[in-house]
Order: structure tokens, then C-alpha cells, then sequence
């Protein structure tokens, strides 16, 4: 085998930085026939830890990388939420995908609260508008990732509606939640409900749904349709969590 040169080190370790945390993958090629607008919202409450909420934004990471990214197919925006709501990238910020995973990953966790209802909120009434790069034509999704319930289920489950009414197409990810906030996060979510409600137990089992998140996003399911997604992709796990989905859905 021939050593590699010092000089090579450099290129060899900047390329295994923007890696993605969760491995190699089959990936699905995302084309949607429309340009589309999506907004991940992440919880940064005092709840998740550092290496968890990294975790997230190499889930996010994983998603870009099966998106078609551009002016006329997908452009990504995205928040965090705790007590308040923090701006972290607009919509038409990034022409490019590189440049937009390196700004993914310097996102910082801020460390309050689980404000999700100011994050539906500010999605609705900021991210989806011209002024933060959103496209007037072009399909708005917003997915919205979070541990636990939010600070006012009442307000937030109505914001939700308001945020739907408008056409704003939401998907739900709960990590490690019980029943209470299986309900919220089933309450937040766009119908059909299996389409758009997933569930892991912990945050390294994020990496176990991107194909799935990638697919629903996509309109590209595994098969035919919603159906195809199967309960334990969506929902996995606990009897309880498998009842929710059926009172909800």
C-alpha cells in the first residue's frame, strides 16, 4: 500500500468533517415535480442534551443531502425553539448545499423552555413569507422535532390549525415522548396521520427514519401510499404510543 503524503492530510480530514453522523445510507433521490419550502424546527429546551441536539442537526443533514436543493426545487430553512424562538437560517440564504451543512452545523442549543407553539407561529407568520426567502408557489413544509410536551398544548394544538388552514403541510417527530405528548404531537401533524406523525425512542434512532421523513417530504413513499410506512416506522415501540395512533389518526 502506498503511504499517503502529509499534504493529503488536510483535504482527507476537511472531507471527513461534513460526513454525516448517522453513516452511510441508501439514499432515495428526492425530485419533487414542485419547488418546495421546508423549515425544520428544532427543540433546543433544557431537556436534550448537548450530544443529542446534535444528533438533530445531523438528522437535518441527512435529509438535505436527499433533497434536489435549489431556486427551483427545494430551499430549506430553519429555527430552534425553547422559551423563544431564534432565527438560524432563512429560506434563500444558501445557494448551495455545502454551504448550507455547514451552517446547520453551527447551530448552537440555547438551553430554556418548549415553546413549540411561538415555533408554529413564527414558521406561519415569518419563514413562509418573501421576506425570509419563501416562494409564494411554492409547496410550504415545516418539520418540527421535539422531546417533550410544549409549555401550552391548548395553544399550541391551535396554532397548528391555523398553521394547516393556510397550507402549511406539517410533519411531527417525537423522541422518546408518552402519551400526553403523543397527543400534542398527533394533534400538530397534517393528516393522514401515518404519513406525517414519526416517533423514536431516543435521538441516536433518528438516523433509523430519514429514509421515511425523506419519502413523506417527497411525496416518493415506499409504495403506494401512506400505508406503506409501516407502524413501527411511524410509531415504533410501546402499546401505548400504538393506542394514541389509532385515537388520533
Amino acid at each position: 500500500m502506498t503511504p499517503l503524503v502529509l499534504a493529503e492530510w488536510p483535504f482527507i480530514l476537511i472531507a471527513l468533517l461534513f460526513i454525516p453522523s448517522f453513516g452511510l445510507t441508501a439514499s432515495i433521490a428526492c425530485s419533487n415535480k414542485e419547488a418546495a419550502d421546508i423549515v425544520f424546527a428544532l427543540d433546543s429546551s433544557f431537556s436534550i442534551r448537548k450530544d443529542d441536539f446534535k444528533r438533530q442537526l445531523g438528522f437535518i443533514q441527512a435529509i438535505v443531502d436527499q433533497l434536489e436543493y435549489g431556486p427551483n426545487d427545494y430551499q430549506v430553512g430553519v429555527i430552534s425553539f425553547e422559551s423563544d424562538v431564534i432565527l438560524e437560517i432563512r429560506l434563500d440564504q444558501y445557494k448551495k448545499k455545502w454551504d448550507l451543512r455547514k451552517a446547520i452545523n453551527k447551530i448552537k442549543h440555547m438551553k430554556n423552555g418548549t415553546n413549540t407553539r411561538e415555533a408554529l407561529h413564527f414558521a406561519r407568520t415569518q419563514m413562509f413569507t418573501e421576506a425570509y426567502g419563501a416562494r409564494s408557489q411554492a409547496k410550504k413544509q415545516l418539520v418540527i422535532i421535539t422531546d417533550g410536551l410544549s409549555e401550552n398544548t391548548t395553544a399550541t394544538v391551535s396554532e397548528a390549525a391555523v398553521a394547516r388552514s393556510v397550507g402549511i403541510e406539517i410533519f411531527s417527530i417525537a423522541v422518546g415522548t408518552g402519551p400526553a405528548e403523543d397527543f400534542e404531537i398527533h394533534s400538530i401533524a397534517s393528516k393522514p396521520k401515518a404519513y406525517h406523525v414519526f416517533k423514536v425512542g431516543e435521538f441516536k434512532a433518528l438516523a433509523s427514519i430519514v429514509d421515511s421523513v425523506s419519502s413523506a417530504a417527497c411525496d416518493q413513499l415506499l409504495g403506494d401510499g401512506p400505508s406503506a410506512l409501516t407502524k413501527e416506522t411511524v410509531l415504533p415501540g410501546k402499546p401505548d404510543t400504538e393506542k394514541a395512533m389509532r385515537a388520533y389518526n
